[in-house]
């Protein structure tokens, strides 16, 4: 009887909690996110928003022994303007990897730099692409999108795997990809939560390619401008306007390891500060304290009203340049240096 009694109770439990196990399962099985289990080729599915830093360690980690890696291009997804195919012939390369993170801190790139160092790999060159929203941001970012890869920041593997479960179980999210899973297809109504244009990914260098805007660009490049006014807003070019100075204590600390390791490896590095719609000149004094710690021959400050700023052609929308700029950047950078 007693056996029977918790038969009972045991079911009673599982009927409970079903409503929990059967999203757990799902997760577990369908591993949304590319997190629970390695993988021969990552981004496979074009509509899910993937964590950057943690498939590019991944990718990493996987090749960097057959491919030689020792050149970088380190920074958040404006690095995008910048592809390995281009800036390979400015430089002597074994093997050139894109090592950026959506979000990207220079906490991030630190960890990463130090992470290389520990691997035994050496860097050659990097191209090291900066703005004040990364070198302001000093810890592990929290959310699932954000949050690095526990080999790079050495925190808790649970507590990481636990954001992308909380982020799968969270109500719209669980009920959108659900949605998308049956009618594969992603309806209007949870169109937020996932990727809205085509990308294409290099499984060996990293790059990531923002082919659907791109191709729009060029297909009606007019019309692509024409229908995003509200999102190119009006700039005032009159007065000159800076960004709030952001290097402060631990920022240097951070910079000056990575300098450090720089040295170690005699790097042939150039810092590029990037150029934003907002045509907010980047802060003098920061600009000052890279350039005396770098060397201001390695230090390239794109920022302010110039050039690539002017024209709403240069940009998909106000935060991503395009590889034109990239490749014009490159190019005047490298000639400078010669």
């Amino acid at each position: 009887m007693r056996h029977r009694g918790f038969i009972k109770f045991a079911l009673k439990v599982l009927l409970a909690l079903a409503p929990l196990l059967v999203p757990v399962i799902i997760y577990i099985i369908l591993d949304p996110f590319s997190v629970l289990r390695k993988y021969d080729r990552y981004y496979t599915d074009p509509f899910i928003v993937y964590n950057r830093d943690y498939i590019s360690t991944e990718i990493f980690l996987t090749n960097y022994r057959k491919e030689h890696y020792d050149s970088f291009i380190f920074g958040n997804s404006r690095t995008l303007a910048f592809q390995c195919k281009d800036w390979l012939p400015y430089i002597n390369a074994k093997g050139v990897y894109h090592f950026d993170a959506s979000g990207e801190s220079l906490y991030g790139i630190y960890k990463k730099i130090i992470f290389i160092d520990r691997q035994g790999t050496g860097i050659s060159n990097c191209l090291l692409v900066l703005d004040e929203e990364t070198i302001a941001k000093i810890d592990n970012h929290s959310e699932h999108l954000g949050i690095k890869h526990p080999k790079i920041s050495n925190e808790s593997v649970f507590d990481f795997q636990m954001e992308f479960l909380h982020a799968f179980l969270t109500p719209r999210f669980f009920a959108g990809y659900l949605d998308y899973k049956i009618h594969n297809k992603v309806r209007p109504k949870f169109s937020r939560m996932f990727m809205s244009s085509k990308m294409q990914y290099d499984p060996v260098t990293n790059d990531m390619f923002m082919v659907g805007l791109e191709e729009e660009i060029q297909k009606n490049g007019r019309n692509y401008y024409e229908t995003r006014k509200d999102i190119f807003y009006q700039r005032d070019q009159k007065e000159k306007k800076y960004t709030a100075q952001c290097i402060k204590v631990k920022q240097k600390e951070y910079l000056e390891a990575i300098k450090k390791i720089f040295d170690k490896h005699n790097t042939n590095y150039q810092i590029i500060i990037s150029p934003l719609y907002d045509q907010l000149c980047f802060n003098r004094s920061d600009l000052n304290y890279l350039e005396n710690l770098f060397g201001n021959k390695h230090v390239f400050d794109f920022s302010g009203v110039n050039e690539f700023t002017n024209s709403v052609y240069n940009f998909y929308e106000v935060s991503h340049y395009r590889p034109d700029v990239g490749r014009s950047i490159l190019k005047t950078v490298y000639q400078e240096n010669k």
